[in-house]
């Protein structure tokens, strides 16, 4: 798609305001991209809302499409600290909690209460043991083709959450997208009290890309669900 390892990638959602882009983003960091990474907030809607225009087609991957692409070659290097598998995770919550990342939940509060039920047939909702509840809708601005909320607002519904800023966390959701939300507001928050590189921004930061789904789903290997 003519993507290399410096190019600067804008992603957008085709109706949400953040939703899928922010796990996009989370995806090429996890892949070592070098380039820049931004995200288009409130998607193809705001675009069109806007006024601006748009076209139909796959473009560059069909013959005769308006706008070809050259292929590029594509170099990932896997970043190891920002995924956390089952294993990892089982393993945080046996440390000390002194000692134990936070697990942050970004499912809505229903979910993680065990009140409401999973979307998923045969998956039981509820928590992991000691994490918190964030839903990540707690993190966007009100209203149509919204983005993330800024500055003390972006804040407050982190700390508020019981989230230190400067300490590390590990990210969960349902399937690891909403989980790229947090995830990317935790980065953008902390961008607002220094600057810093992509790499000194999420540093400690995770999402665990399995989330509820796998750990729901792995009781029999020792996933613990609390309600």
């Amino acid at each position: 798609m003519g993507i290399s390892n410096d190019s600067h990638v804008v992603i957008y959602d085709a109706a949400q305001s953040i939703g899928a882009a922010a796990r996009v983003l989370w995806t090429f960091r996890v892949f070592g991209h070098q380039g820049g990474l931004s995200i288009l907030e409130g998607g193809l809607p705001a675009w069109i809302e806007a006024g601006y225009p748009t076209v139909s087609g796959v473009l560059g991957l069909v013959p005769g499409e308006e706008f070809p692409v050259e292929p590029k070659k594509y170099i990932a290097n896997f970043n190891k600290h920002l995924v956390k598998s089952f294993q990892e995770v089982r393993e945080n919550l046996s440390t000390p909690v002194s000692a134990r990342k936070l697990i942050i939940d970004a499912r809505p509060a229903g979910r993680f209460l065990g009140i409401d039920p999973e979307p998923r047939p045969g998956l039981s909702s509820g928590h992991m043991p000691g994490s918190i509840s964030l839903p990540h809708s707690k993190l966007l601005a009100s209203g149509n083709n919204k983005g993330f909320l800024r500055g003390k607002e972006l804040a407050k519904a982190l700390t508020d959450a019981g989230i230190n800023l400067s300490e590390p966390a590990i990210h969960s959701c349902g399937s690891g997208v909403n989980a790229s939300i947090t995830w990317l507001g935790e980065i953008l928050s902390r961008s607002e009290i220094k600057s810093g590189t992509w790499e000194e921004l999420e540093d400690g930061l995770s999402v665990y890309d399995g989330s509820w789904t796998e750990w729901a789903g792995r009781v029999e290997d020792g996933a613990i669900i609390e309600k």
